[in-house]
């Protein structure tokens, strides 16, 4: 169940919150620890080889409505810290996903918005690493400041892996930034920002947890695949 509580991690929120509101996506260091780091990787190897979990080019779309184990991560007290900052004091959880990047799923993924997949409300994800991601392993880039122009169009689903929605526009590379994470960090990232992550070229094992959360601010349009499930983590949405 929600495990609202608040850590003390006050200070680190409010820094954390003007980066976020400067660039659209700040990093936090090792926020989980490493034997919780591989309490997870064994909990999405538990869930895969069961057939609980299925793998679509290397995404694995609503854990936590499936293990209580993601559930109390995406619960836990130090995530919620750092988002109440920028959500407010009610949270709600809305879905979850791991992506794993291999020998055998290691294309890029393209420059998107993640508000072009489920529209509706203001959101925000954490993007917790659970290996060590590199731009050699496939870390995230990210363009800063790029959440300031709102929605922007995008091209139609390519139906290549890795592909989704492409922004039609080229982006400026020579601004955007490698966001590499150590195993336990947090990636927090407006559902605005410009983002894309490199390919996997070593063939090692990258995979990250990606949990979104918004306000409780009512109805929203289904998230296209279907997997939709929202539940109170803190404030009134948790009490």
């Amino acid at each position: 169940m929600p495990s609202g509580h608040r850590s003390g991690l006050r200070t680190a929120g409010d820094h954390t919150s003007a980066a976020f509101r400067a660039d659209g996506f700040v990093v936090i260091e090792k926020v989980f620890t490493r034997s919780e780091v591989d309490l997870m990787k064994r909990e999405l190897r538990r869930m895969l080889a069961s057939g609980v979990l299925r793998s679509a080019n290397g995404v694995c779309l609503g854990l936590s409505c499936r293990s209580v184990v993601f559930r109390r991560f995406n619960t836990d007290a130090r995530l919620l810290d750092l988002l109440e900052p920028i959500i407010g004091p009610d949270i709600e959880f809305w879905t979850d996903r791991a992506v794993i990047k291999d020998r055998r799923v290691r294309f890029a993924t393209p420059w998107h918005q993640d508000h072009v997949y489920w529209r509706g409300s203001h959101k925000v994800s954490a993007w917790i690493s659970l290996d060590r991601a590199t731009p050699r392993t496939g870390c995230l880039r990210v363009l800063p400041g790029s959440h300031n122009q709102g929605p922007i169009e995008h091209g139609a689903p390519a139906p290549v892996p890795g592909e989704g929605f492409r922004f039609r526009t080229r982006v400026d590379e020579s601004k955007a930034i490698a966001v590499p994470a150590m195993p336990g960090s947090i990636v927090l990232f407006d559902d605005r920002t410009l983002h894309s992550s490199f390919p996997n070229r070593t063939g090692a094992i990258r995979r990250a947890l990606i949990s979104t959360f918004r306000a409780p601010l009512g109805n929203e349009p289904c998230y296209r695949d279907g997997i939709l499930e929202s539940f109170p983590v803190r404030g009134r949405a948790g009490s």
